[in-house]
């Protein structure tokens, strides 16, 4: 392997950002400057994960474009797992040209048969704990668990199904608002660092927090309340320095 330049690849993300701000009109929601996006860039360049899966790439102007701009080493493998083809595709000709390493999944990270919440109000909304319902939107619960489940019925595999048992050094949760929970139990542990976005006000990633935060085994890295629907990201233990 041909000896990694910090300085080509800062050129090359600079190339990224220009050709996004010309072809893409919208504005992403995790954003280089804002708490969660800055994190992201701290854990990379402190923690240098060697394998890296992103669950909900979108366009890649989020999480992605976070995750790569301040790489300063050359990972093995950035897989992004994105649903929608256009958004999927987007990411395939801006950003993997640029960087190789990165590989796109197009398609589910869950099927049906995976997704625990088969029915709204039995298996998602009443095991919920009280603060939690208070805290959430139940129509627009119930809305995004209408769509996705659906959505999910069309898929005959997904990228869990495909890789049960891959270790990941990091993972970023920011996928559907119904399969995040399921994301995070299916990856049952094998990763040294995840970051879950939507982590206080959304079902994404609540429970999910709740858990790691009683995880003996993982640090609450950063959170914040403050971006959006709130963040966290958690670490092993045994490798926090």
């Amino acid at each position: 392997m041909a000896e990694y330049s910090k300085t080509a690849h800062k050129l090359k993300f600079l190339s990224l950002r220009l050709k996004q701000r010309i072809c893409l009109s919208n504005r992403p929601e995790v954003r280089l400057k804002d708490i969660f996006g800055r994190t992201l860039q701290m854990v990379v360049r402190k923690y240098q994960p060697k394998t890296i899966l992103e669950l909900g790439a979108w366009d890649g102007q989020g999480a992605t474009s976070c995750l790569l701009s301040k790489m300063n080493y050359l990972p093995e493998r950035m897989t992004c797992v994105e649903l929608n083809p256009n958004r999927a595709d987007v990411v395939r000709k801006q950003i993997v040209p640029l960087f190789p390493f990165v590989d796109v999944y197009e398609g589910s990270s869950i099927t049906y048969e995976q997704f625990s919440f088969k029915k709204f109000q039995e298996d998602l909304w009443e095991p919920l704990p009280d603060d939690v319902k208070k805290i959430l939107n139940f129509e627009l619960v119930s809305d995004y668990w209408k769509r996705e489940s659906e959505s999910l019925k069309q898929m005959k595999t997904s990228y869990f199904a495909e890789n049960p048992d891959t270790f990941h050094d990091m993972v970023v949760i920011d996928g559907g608002e119904c399969t995040g929970y399921d994301e995070y139990r299916l990856l049952d542990g094998k990763y040294n660092i995840i970051a879950l976005d939507d982590a206080f006000y959304a079902f994404k990633s609540c429970m999910a927090y709740r858990e790691l935060l009683n995880n003996p085994e993982f640090e609450l890295l950063a959170c914040s309340y403050f971006v959006r629907r709130g963040c966290a990201v958690f670490a092993r233990k045994e490798i926090v320095k």
